[in-house]
């Protein structure tokens, strides 16, 4: 799979998720070590700039905010060329006058 993946990747996201990769043996002897979990430095160290269960949830909120705020902005920009086509005859009725 990891194969297939880096296809479409560059090289630097390739060689990022390369270094994330960890070796079965390792993945055993880190679980070991790391059993106290936030009392343990490594436990913090194997989880930084990793996706955990965690700090999914912020990343989730985050994600359906940037997407409602664009949607927002789309309807605010949409009902504002509705409001300049409704009003348009009287505004360069005005601006004539």
């Amino acid at each position: 799979m990891f194969n297939e993946v880096s296809l479409c990747l560059s090289r630097t996201q390739t060689s990022f998720i390369h270094e994330l990769m960890l070796a079965e043996d390792d993945i055993i002897k880190f679980e070991v070590q790391t059993r106290a979990q936030r009392t343990t430095p490594l436990w913090h160290k194997l989880r930084k700039g990793r996706i955990t269960a965690s700090n999914v949830g912020p990343i989730v909120e985050r994600e359906k905010k940037k997407m409602l705020e664009s949607l927002w902005n789309t309807i605010i920009a949409a009902m504002k060329s509705v409001y300049w086509i409704v009003h348009e005859d009287i505004a360069i009725y005005k601006f004539e006058s």
